[in-house]
């Protein structure tokens, strides 16, 4: 699915529910001026744990829903992944009541009442 990244970028996301954080390849996040390194998040990845730079966007936007601000990893993964820029994580997803229906690859989301932080 494409997703906005702060309104300027557009890029391809897998949903991940076991993400707790969206994951964004380092070399978009760089490309778009943001500084790699003064933070940095403990990621468990399919080749293990790993540790990389967490940097605070202004939004992410999909399907007309907005989450601002929010914070994304800077990760690359192998060169399987070369079809979409990364990974769409729970901290995205708690915001919304959401549904995913496969047979038609649509995802659909609806704000959550509480906020989506368990208020």
């Amino acid at each position: 699915m494409t997703a906005s990244l702060d309104g300027q970028r557009e890029v391809r996301l897998v949903i991940d529910s076991g993400a707790s954080v969206t994951i964004v390849a380092p070399v978009i996040l760089e490309s778009m001026g943001y500084v790699l390194g003064s933070r940095v998040g403990k990621f468990a990845t399919a080749n293990g744990e790993v540790e990389a730079p967490l940097v605070g966007t202004q939004s992410l936007t999909l399907g007309g829903q907005v989450v601002s601000p929010i914070t994304v990893g800077a990760i690359s993964l192998s060169r399987r992944t070369a079809l979409f820029d990364r990974l769409l994580g729970m901290n995205f997803l708690q915001k919304f009541e959401f549904s995913l229906d496969q047979q038609r690859s649509v995802l659909e989301l609806d704000l959550r009442r509480d906020g989506g932080d368990g208020r």
